[in-house]
């Protein structure tokens, strides 16, 4: 029997080499899905790292707005500690410096007019013991100097009471002005800090 030229090539399509061909074709199709998987991996995988690096971010954010926060209230810590000491002394540590000074003066103030009491006694009594009278005169002379003494020490509790005055207190609260103020600058200054941070950072 012969086959007519014209079926040639249909008969051509259906060779084993051409069903070996064609039966090929699922291979490629395993292959493009597994190259789509591979993307959908590394897609997912780079998305993972979006996700960490967007928590990352926000962690850090958090901490430096923690850290803020408490820089700020130290700093107002800060003022409201140099308010208060600085009305302590304006109500009640200044006064009483000069108070205590002043009732060291009249202790030894009292103390001196005590002695010359004391010495005027001694004289009186001396005087008219003749028996007594080399005793009489180590025991005022002892007296005497025991005065002295308190009355140099007197002068000197009188100069440093003016010194308290005129100096060591005015200067003391000039300190605790200069307190107030840089503690108040420093606040200023961190808030300040801030604002052009928050600024910079939109």
């Amino acid at each position: 029997m012969q086959i007519a030229p014209l079926f040639l090539p249909f008969l051509l399509l259906l060779s084993p080499s051409c069903v070996v061909a064609i039966g090929n074709k699922p291979e490629v199709g395993e292959e493009e899905t597994e190259e789509t998987y591979e993307l959908h991996e590394e897609e997912a995988s780079l998305e993972a790292e979006g996700s960490n690096t967007d928590l990352l971010t926000e962690l850090q954010e958090e901490l430096r707005t923690r850290e803020d926060r408490r820089a700020v209230q130290e700093a107002e810590e800060a003022v409201e500690d140099a308010r208060r000491e600085l009305e302590h002394f304006m109500s009640y540590d200044k006064e009483e410096q000069i108070r205590s000074a002043k009732r060291d003066l009249l202790r030894t103030e009292q103390g001196i007019v005590e002695t010359e009491q004391e010495l005027q006694q001694l004289r009186v009594l001396y005087d008219d013991a003749e028996f007594a009278k080399e005793t009489g005169e180590l025991v005022i002379q002892r007296v005497e100097h025991r005065l002295g003494q308190q009355r140099e020490s007197f002068q000197s509790d009188i100069r440093a009471f003016e010194i308290l005055k005129e100096y060591e207190l005015p200067s003391e609260e000039r300190d605790l002005h200069r307190a107030l103020r840089a503690a108040e600058m420093d606040l200023d200054d961190l808030r300040l800090q801030l604002q052009i941070q928050a600024l910079e950072n939109e």
